[in-house]
């Protein structure tokens, strides 16, 4: 009987990606595929934040299928197309953030705790090093909803655009239908 995966997807804004930035990225999937063959990583302490290889080895052991750990390519005026009112971006002005989407699936449903504590540690690792590079701002960025965790505040999801929506719903949606989705509420 096939073993049904289980899945956690998680987001991190990014303003721009720096070398330290990817090699952290690169250090962590390889820590998490080499420890399958028990290799040994060697990493370099100055091109990675602390935790990476825990973080992999943990991961690892817990029925892990797959980490995946997606530089997103947007170009910048991505979003100039048009000044049209939207949901992401809920502004079309100041910085411009790329989510930098962290993919974990595993077997165990036991462990889904640890995975989802794991995906938080990994999201925590990549903030740490935008932080030391001087982008702290990024972890109030605005996230895309579709890559962010269940737990994410919702005044992050929908940022500027959040004020909107609360009123449209009350329009639209008055007896919270499309709360029964599942989705992020508003």
């Amino acid at each position: 009987m096939p073993t049904e995966a289980r899945v956690y997807f998680q987001s991190v804004q990014v303003r721009q990606y720096s070398k330290r930035f990817v090699e952290l990225c690169m250090n962590l999937a390889r820590v998490g595929l080499d420890v399958n063959t028990n290799a040994t990583i060697v990493t370099n302490k100055s091109l990675t934040c602390s935790g990476l290889q825990e973080i992999g080895r943990e991961l690892s052991s817990h029925s892990l299928l797959a980490l995946s750990l997606v530089l997103e390519p947007f170009l910048p005026n991505i979003h100039s197309h048009t000044s049209t009112p939207s949901v992401y971006p809920a502004k079309r002005t100041g910085p411009f953030y790329i989510p930098f989407d962290i993919f974990l699936t595993w077997s165990d449903p036991s462990k889904d705790d640890i995975c989802k504590a794991d995906v938080k540690r990994i999201e925590e690792e990549l903030y740490t090093c935008l932080d030391e590079e001087g982008f702290e701002e990024t972890r109030q960025a605005q996230v895309y909803a579709n890559y962010a965790m269940d737990d994410t505040p919702l005044e992050r999801v929908w940022a500027a655009a959040w004020d909107r929506l609360k009123e449209l719903k009350e329009k639209v949606d008055p007896e919270r239908v499309m709360e029964l989705t599942g989705s992020f509420k508003v």
